[in-house]
């Protein structure tokens, strides 16, 4: 099993411009690396699956939280819910965590909260021809919004970008198997970089 030092050291020999994380792991594991993360400029993106209470020492060194709708609801109030979550629920959920919130609405899209947690911004996905295995789609989205923020794009570029990646591999069956290749990335990030100078 990973260790906290592990981690640690994972992340000062890579000097990361962002760090995940998520819960399949102990969550002291993960704080210790965001902890470096941070220490070293890092932005640290926590994808709270599966759904669990976060522990404080993780919260404080967590610049984002990225939970699909059912884990925001078992997060926010410890109860499953099928119900879209409002945007005032998803403002109030921000605010008491204190972090910056993008809530995955799987074919709504992704509802995220401005930067002073006033309000939230709703992106929908690009239209998909045909759905085949939607497993693995948050783990595009969260990889691809990674990336957008550690090349320098702003957050609705980079929400733009997760979209498009979990978009896309949710047109072939698998997880990891379904993800965009590097030719198909560069493609989707050519489209995105075309849409953003006009």
């Amino acid at each position: 099993m990973l260790t906290a030092s592990q981690a640690v050291l994972a992340v000062e020999e890579v000097q990361p411009a962002v760090v995940i994380g998520q819960f399949e792991i102990p969550q002291s594991v993960t704080a210790a690396a965001f902890e470096a993360a941070k220490q070293r400029g890092a932005t640290t993106l926590l994808n709270p699956a599966p759904a669990q209470s976060i522990e404080p020492a993780l919260l404080a060194v967590s610049d984002w939280i990225i939970p699909n709708e059912s884990e925001f609801y078992l997060l926010s109030t410890g109860v499953p819910s099928d119900e879209s979550p409002t945007d005032d629920a998803i403002m109030a959920f921000a605010r008491k965590l204190g972090i910056r919130l993008a809530v995955t609405l799987g074919s709504r899209g992704v509802a995220l909260v401005s930067a002073d947690g006033d309000s939230v911004l709703r992106l929908p996905p690009p239209s998909t021809a045909k759905v085949v295995d939607t497993t693995g789609a948050g783990d595009a989205f969260v990889g691809a919004f990674a990336h957008a923020l550690a090349t320098g794009l702003g957050e609705v570029e980079a929400v733009t970008l997760g979209m498009a990646c979990a978009s896309d591999s949710v047109t072939r069956q698998g997880t990891q198997t379904s993800f965009p290749d590097a030719q198909r990335c560069q493609a989707l990030i050519a489209a995105l970089s075309e849409s953003v100078s006009q």
